[in-house]
């Protein structure tokens, strides 16, 4: 569309680039607009610069993007609703989802081009792999779906297995008979929807691909607000090994540089904060079991069994301490 390509040329790739986005908005709304997520992203990123420190943290400053289709977007549209449908669901997710009640806008839009939005994790290195794994190809995230299916064999949980072993035109129809018979659950089995809740039609889109658009939304609220309560949980472990950390050490300044943290902490989270009792009560559990350790095994009822295999490399450490212990 750009010079110095020829009129000609430039009005062709007008022509479809536009049309591209004129019907990816109708099918998909504005977050399967390319690079939606990245502007909901900026946008998260210059409130979160705006807004005052001792403010308490909330979903907006946690996930902008999450905050923005589920509630921002509602409460600035109103109540006005088409076909009974509130505004703020069509223009986030589209025409399609609204005529249809399937959720159209997932497959059809173009935000997630190059990456997936995907899970919070524990550590940087579970999050690292992740995204390893996620461009690696069908081939290895095949070799994962038979080994997440042989994990559910072996828990008894055979129609599980059965989904990860299949191809996708086939997993598609049992979870449209999952729909129909048990409902939508979660892989613990808590009930997320009953299976009054699904319509015939929203059955048949289901067997070709099409997930029922209410399922859809409680899915994705499930899944940001599960990845925030991690994000949380994170920090809080962070800071408190940070502080076992400076406190075997005898590292005074970071100590009191990390009970500052702790201090920030609280007031981000307060529903989540880290209070004296528990500081206490964690360094002092972590200290017991460094004291109790044998040379990296505590030592209990349940393991004590397997205790002779670890006899001849402790005597041996111990021998070789006593012959090398400088004066």
């Amino acid at each position: 569309m750009i010079k110095p390509m020829d009129g000609r040329t430039r009005a062709e790739a007008a022509h479809k680039f536009f049309g591209t986005m004129g019907a990816t908005f109708v099918l998909a709304g504005a977050a399967g607009l390319p690079m939606f997520s990245m502007v909901m992203g900026l946008m998260g990123a210059a409130w979160n610069e705006l807004k005052d420190d001792d403010w308490p943290e909330d979903m907006k400053s946690m996930d902008f993007e999450a905050w923005w289709t589920t509630v921002g977007l509602a409460e600035w549209l109103g109540p006005a609703k088409i076909g009974g449908v509130p505004l703020s669901d069509i223009v986030v997710h589209g025409l399609a989802n609204t005529l249809t009640g399937l959720d159209v806008s997932s497959r059809t839009g173009l935000n997630n081009l190059f990456t997936r939005d995907s899970k919070e994790y524990k550590t940087v290195r579970e999050s690292l792999t992740a995204k390893m794994l996620e461009h690696a190809g069908p081939s290895a995230n095949m070799v994962l779906s038979v080994a997440d299916g042989v994990d559910a064999a072996m828990q008894g949980d055979y129609t599980k297995a059965v989904k990860r072993w299949s191809p996708a035109g086939f997993r598609n129809f049992v979870n449209a008979h999952e729909l129909a018979t048990e409902g939508a659950k979660d892989n613990k089995g808590t009930e997320i929807m009953s299976k009054d809740a699904f319509s015939t039609g929203m059955l048949i889109g289901q067997s070709i691909g099409f997930r029922p658009e209410t399922l859809a939304n409680v899915q994705y609220a499930t899944f940001k607000v599960l990845g925030a309560q991690q994000k949380i949980m994170n920090e809080h472990n962070l800071t408190i090994d940070k502080l076992d950390r400076a406190f075997r050490n005898g590292n005074d300044k970071m100590f009191e540089a990390t009970l500052d943290d702790i201090d920030k902490f609280n007031k981000k989270y307060p529903q989540n904060a880290i209070l004296s009792d528990e500081i206490m009560n964690s360094l002092e559990k972590r200290e017991e079991q460094r004291a109790t350790s044998n040379r990296g095994v505590i030592p209990t009822e349940k393991n004590m069994f397997l205790d002779e295999v670890l006899q001849r490399s402790r005597e041996a450490a111990t021998e070789a301490e006593r012959k090398n212990k400088r004066p």
